[in-house]
């Protein structure tokens, strides 16, 4: 292999390919990323057990040739680069690069013993969509929150629910941890056919690093996996099995008490709530036109206060769990409604959030 590539092409390609190489006992061979050289590119991969990069960038190509790299070790060498291009040569398993007046030598394994995610996919037998990228990373990033990422175990609660209706063209996403549930939705540009897929939290978060305001490709094989193309820029995710729980009755309320209130001033209120050291219990009261926030141990305490209007109700609410779904809204306005629940919704806010009240009208 023997390429020619510029460096600032190569240096956000190693950068962004590179976070799916994850150290990893099960699969060693993720720390590698491949380097595949053809005619008139460079092709670069890397894999983990949940998702994968594959990038192209332009390169005058002398020999073509494919390897295994360690992505983290050749990701800080590039990143230090000055010289605007970077000539790479393979000779007995070890990759020359020369960049300006630096020169190094890194060892090589073969591409073949690096893991692949989903080999053998067939895009022709998925289902296609386009949509908004910055619209799907924003309903992404305002569900995926609600799951809990470190429950290995649960498929439903460590997984975000996404779900295209064609009758209304539109995008769904929800998590929860089943203390929590958050969903919402976006109009999607084009599609074939409905479809429903679950994807693990890990890789909705990296795709939340991904900068792109134009609509993207995705492609899914429900139960398998799912391909959003950015250009050059290809992200593939394995899927996980499992039926999503039919959440959408919680969201219906019987005889519900409404609170109205500004976001920003609950924001800030409950910020101070939660500077209780090892308590995220609070208690909130209506009463008297005010609406009375209390967290409290035997050593500390705070006591706020927010002024409302006809309202009386009292919970018990996990102060971090509000505050997160709170922040989530784009909304100036918030409304609580409280039943045997909390529901929270904000006027033309697509956004739903419910959380479970750890009490309701007692200590």
């Amino acid at each position: 292999m023997r390429l020619v590539v510029g460096k600032e092409a190569l240096v956000n390609a190693v950068a962004t390919v590179k976070r799916a190489a994850i150290q990893s006992v099960l699969f060693p061979n993720q720390i590698y990323m491949v380097l595949d050289a053809g005619k008139d590119y460079l092709k670069l991969r890397a894999t983990n057990a949940q998702f994968e990069y594959e990038q192209v960038i332009p390169a005058e190509v002398e020999e073509e040739g494919t390897i295994g790299i360690n992505a983290e070790r050749f990701n800080q060498y590039v990143s230090k680069l000055t010289a605007g291009k970077v000539e790479m040569q393979v000779t007995d398993n070890r990759l020359f690069i020369k960049a300006g007046k630096s020169k190094s030598e890194f060892a090589t394994v073969d591409s073949t013993l690096v893991n692949e995610l989903l080999p053998g996919v067939d895009e022709k037998d998925c289902i296609e969509l386009s949509c908004n990228f910055e619209q799907l990373q924003l309903i992404l990033a305002r569900t995926v929150w609600a799951t809990n990422k470190k429950d290995d175990m649960g498929v439903i609660t460590n997984s975000v629910w996404l779900s295209y209706n064609p009758e209304d063209n539109v995008l769904t996403a929800a998590g929860t941890d089943r203390y929590k549930i958050a969903d919402d939705f976006t109009k999607v540009t084009s599609s074939t056919e409905p479809f429903e897929l679950l994807i693990n939290a890990q890789p909705v978060y990296d795709l939340l690093r991904i900068k792109c305001d134009d609509d993207v490709s995705i492609k899914v094989k429900p139960e398998h996996y799912v391909v959003i193309s950015f250009g050059d820029l290809i992200f593939r995710a394995r899927l996980s099995y499992g039926n999503y729980p039919l959440y959408q009755k919680l969201f219906e309320l019987n005889e519900a008490t409404k609170i109205s209130l500004n976001k920003q001033e609950l924001v800030e209120v409950l910020t101070r709530c939660l500077m209780v050291p090892n308590s995220t219990d609070l208690k909130v009261r209506a009463k008297d036109n005010k609406l009375t926030f209390v967290n409290k141990t035997k050593e500390y305490s705070v006591e706020e206060e927010i002024e409302i209007s006809g309202s009386e109700v009292e919970f018990w609410v996990n102060v971090r769990y509000l505050l997160d779904a709170i922040t989530n809204f784009q909304s100036e306005a918030v409304d609580l409604l409280v039943d045997d629940k909390i529901v929270i919704m904000g006027g033309e806010d697509n956004l739903r959030v419910l959380i479970n009240p750890l009490n309701i009208g007692g200590e």
